[in-house]
């Protein structure tokens, strides 16, 4: 079964990972808000996607694990900001980014939903004996490495 590659303008990981680059390279002080709402929020659904992962015995679980700690759990560690985390800024700033993302997905022909069911039947493509990785960026940049480029 062919397990079709996900570009990253299609996972909001990506948006959000986008979002931290931006406030790190634009200079202090700055009009970019804080994205550490947004990264908590991504890890918490990852870190219960990962149980999901281990009780269905998915074979890419520690993959997985290394994508979430690059994407959400080093940046989220470089920009935390506790006193921010809870205000209303940071909660309306990452309701607006996943409104402009779904927009964004709804112009493409698809929403948020479809692209989260095409990325958790890849795991579950894998499962069923599937010889292609899961096509997400990181994954297949993994994928490369290890395979030597």
């Amino acid at each position: 079964m062919h397990i079709p590659f996900i570009r990253p303008d299609m996972i909001f990981t990506y948006w959000v990972l986008l979002w931290f680059i931006v406030y790190l390279v634009v200079p202090k002080p700055t009009i970019v808000p804080n994205p550490s709402f947004a990264l908590l929020l991504g890890l918490v659904e990852n870190l219960v996607f990962i149980v999901y992962l281990i009780y269905i015995g998915a074979a890419h679980i520690m993959q997985f694990f290394l994508v979430v700690l690059v994407t959400k759990g080093v940046p989220l560690y470089l920009v935390f900001d506790r006193e921010q985390l809870f205000s209303r800024t940071p909660i309306l700033d990452t309701v607006l980014l996943f409104l402009a993302y779904t927009l964004y997905l709804i112009v493409l022909g698809t929403n948020p939903v479809e692209v989260y069911m095409q990325i958790l039947d890849a795991f579950h493509n894998s499962l069923n004996g599937a010889k292609e990785q899961i096509r997400t960026p990181f994954y297949y940049l993994m994928d490369k490495i290890k395979r030597g480029f």
